[in-house]
C-alpha cells in the first residue's frame, strides 16, 4: 500500500513560541500570554487579580501591605504558569504605584530575588505612549485622544496617522481619587477635581471633532454595564462606539443606577462597581473638555502597545484587520479559496460598493471557509457568532455585523431566523442586503468549484446592465448542475436582474429568479 505524503504545514501551523507580559498595576496584577497569528499577537491566556497595590498610596506614600503579599503570591503563580505554557520570553512592567511608592524598590528586589523576575517600571511618559500605541494596534486608523485610566493615574495621548503625539500623566486614577475624595459620597468634589485638572491641559482641545478612545478596567466595566442595561446586541467591549451625547447619557445612567442592577451583570466584580461612578465622571469631563465626535472603548492598551511596539515598530498604519483575516484563512484545513482571488471573482457584483465596504468584502472572502470544522447542523449560525467575536483588530461592531451576516449567508443560513434580528440596530436595510449579496456570491463560488482554485480560475462572472453572466471554460463545463444553477439563481435574484450561464461561448441556460429557495434569499434584493 503506497504511503500517503503528509501535507506541508503552513507557516501558521509552524507556531512561534508564545510570549507573556505580567502587568503590575496599581489596582490589579495581570498575566497575558500571546501567540503570533501571522503578524499579529492574539491572547491565549488572560487573567488578572485585584491586588490594589495602590490602595492608600495618596495618604501613606507606600504600597498597601496586604496588596504586596497578594501580588507576590500571584506574580509567582503567573510566572510558573507562563513557564508551564512553554513561554520562554516573559516581560514584566510596573506602572503608577510601583513608580511612586517609597517602598517600591524593596518590593521589586523581593520579586527579583524570590521569583527571578525583573519588573521594568515605566515612566509616566512611557506608559502613556505604550497605551496609545495599543489603541493604534487595535484601531489602526485612530485619530484623536487616547485616555488610559489605571488605579492611580490617567494617561492621555494624542493619536494621529503619524503615531503618538503629545502625552501626559495625571493623578486621576479611581483608587487615589476615591480615597482623597472621601469615598463614593464625595463625587461632587471629585467631579470638581477632574474638571480643574483637565482644564489645565490646554491641548486636550486637539481632540475636538475627532474621537476619544478609552482604555482601562474601570471604563471596560462601564462599557459592559451600558451594553447590559441597553440590550446591546454585540457583547464585545472593544470598538464599542458611542456618540458624544450617548456617552454622556451612559455615564449619567451609571451615576444614578441602583448598584444591585450592576451586580447582576456577568463578570462584573464588586470592586469595579465601586469605581464605576468615578469612571462615569471622568467620561463626562473628558467629553466636555475634548469635545470628541465619538467615544470609543478599546481593550487594546498598554500591554498590546508594548507588544506592538516591539514586534511591529516599523509598520504604522498597517491594516491589521485584513492581515489578521488573511492569516486566519491559512488555518483552514478544508478546501479554501484564496481571498484575493475570491474578491476578484465576485467583483462584478461588488464593483459599485463604497470603498470602506469593499475592504469588508475582502475580509469576508478571507474568512469564507471559517466554518470548515463546524457540524453542518447549525454551521451558519456558529460561523455568524464566531465572526462577531473573532480576535481581529481594526473593525467596529457595525463592520463585524456586516461580515457575520455575509458569512451566515455563505453557509446557507435561513434569513427568516429570529436570531439574526440582532443586526437590526447595527445595520441599515441596504447594508443587510449588501451583506446577503456578498454571502450569496461566496456560496455560489464554493458550490461551483468545491474550493478548488484552478476551477475558480476557469470560471468567471461578468455583468452588463441588469444581466449577470456566469461563464465556464471547456474544462469547467461539467461543474454546472442543479445546485449551481439554483445558487446562481439566488445571486441573480439578490441583484434584482436576470442571468445566463455560458459554456463554450454559447448561452446554455437563462436564469430569471431563484428556483424555490427555502432559505429566504429569493425575497431579498440588493443593489451593488
Amino acid at each position: 500500500m503506497p504511503t500517503r505524503r503528509r501535507p506541508e504545514p503552513s507557516r501558521l501551523q509552524k507556531k512561534t513560541p508564545p510570549f507573556a507580559i505580567i502587568d503590575v498595576g496599581s489596582n490589579s496584577v495581570r498575566l497575558v500570554v500571546y501567540q503570533l497569528i501571522g503578524a499579529f499577537p492574539i491572547s491565549l491566556f488572560n487573567e488578572s487579580v485585584s491586588c490594589r497595590l495602590g490602595r492608600g498610596l495618596a495618604k501613606t506614600g507606600r504600597l498597601h501591605p496586604a496588596g504586596v503579599e497578594l501580588a507576590v503570591i500571584n506574580i509567582r503563580r503567573f510566572f510558573a504558569m507562563a513557564r508551564a505554557m512553554g513561554v520562554t520570553r516573559i516581560e514584566a512592567v510596573g506602572t503608577a504605584a510601583v513608580r511612586e511608592a517609597a517602598d517600591a524598590p524593596a518590593f521589586l528586589r523581593r520579586i527579583r530575588h524570590d521569583i527571578g523576575l525583573s519588573i521594568r517600571v515605566l515612566s509616566g511618559d512611557e506608559e502613556a505612549e505604550a497605551s496609545a500605541r495599543g489603541v493604534l494596534a487595535g484601531i489602526y486608523d485612530a485619530r484623536g485622544l487616547a485616555a488610559d485610566m489605571g488605579g492611580a493615574s490617567m494617561e492621555i495621548a494624542a493619536v494621529t496617522g503619524a503615531g503618538v503625539g503629545r502625552r501626559i500623566t495625571l493623578p486621576l486614577g479611581p483608587l487615589r481619587a476615591l480615597e482623597a475624595g472621601g469615598g463614593p459620597g464625595g463625587l461632587r468634589a471629585l467631579d470638581r477635581r477632574l474638571a480643574e485638572t483637565l482644564s489645565a491641559v490646554a491641548w486636550l482641545e486637539t481632540g475636538n471633532g475627532r474621537d476619544l478612545y478609552l482604555v482601562g478596567g474601570a471604563w471596560r466595566a462601564l462599557a459592559r454595564a451600558h451594553m447590559h442595561l441597553t440590550g446591546y446586541p454585540v457583547k464585545m467591549v472593544h470598538y464599542l462606539s458611542l456618540s458624544r451625547a450617548d456617552a454622556i447619557a451612559a455615564a449619567d445612567t451609571i451615576l444614578r443606577v441602583d448598584p444591585t442592577l450592576l451586580a447582576a451583570i456577568p463578570r462584573m466584580s464588586r470592586k469595579r462597581i465601586d469605581t464605576m461612578p468615578y469612571a462615569a465622571l471622568a467620561v463626562r469631563q473628558l467629553v466636555r473638555h475634548a469635545a470628541p465626535e465619538q467615544v470609543v472603548f478599546s481593550t487594546y492598551g498598554l500591554r498590546e502597545g508594548w507588544v506592538f511596539g516591539d514586534f511591529a515598530p516599523n509598520r504604522p498604519g498597517r491594516d491589521w484587520f485584513l492581515q489578521a483575516c488573511r492569516d486566519y484563512s491559512r488555518w483552514a484545513i478544508g478546501a479554501s479559496l484564496p481571498g484575493e482571488d475570491l474578491a476578484a471573482w465576485i467583483e462584478p457584483v461588488t464593483a459599485h460598493l463604497p470603498a470602506a465596504m469593499r475592504r469588508l468584502v475582502l475580509g469576508a472572502c478571507f474568512l469564507s471557509n471559517l466554518g470548515w470544522a463546524d457540524h453542518p447542523e447549525d454551521r451558519a449560525y456558529h460561523v455568524l457568532s464566531r465572526c462577531l467575536r473573532l480576535a481581529v483588530p481594526g473593525i467596529d461592531h457595525r463592520s463585524r455585523a456586516f461580515i457575520a451576516l455575509a458569512a451566515y449567508r455563505r453557509y446557507g443560513g435561513n434569513l427568516d431566523d429570529d436570531r439574526i434580528r440582532k443586526f437590526d440596530p447595527l445595520l441599515t436595510r441596504d447594508e443587510k442586503l449588501r451583506a446577503i449579496l456578498i454571502g450569496t456570491a461566496l456560496r455560489l463560488a464554493y458550490a461551483l468549484t468545491g474550493g478548488n482554485a484552478e476551477m475558480l480560475a476557469a470560471t468567471s462572472l461578468s455583468r452588463r446592465g441588469d444581466i449577470l453572466r456566469l461563464s465556464l471554460a471547456r474544462k469547467a463545463e461539467a461543474l454546472v448542475g442543479d445546485g449551481v444553477t439554483r445558487r446562481f439563481g439566488d445571486l441573480v435574484e439578490a441583484l434584482g436582474g436576470t442571468g445566463e450561464i455560458v459554456t463554450g461561448g454559447h448561452a446554455r441556460k437563462s436564469v430569471t429568479k431563484s428556483r424555490g429557495s427555502s432559505r429566504g434569499a429569493g425575497r431579498k434584493r440588493a443593489s451593488a
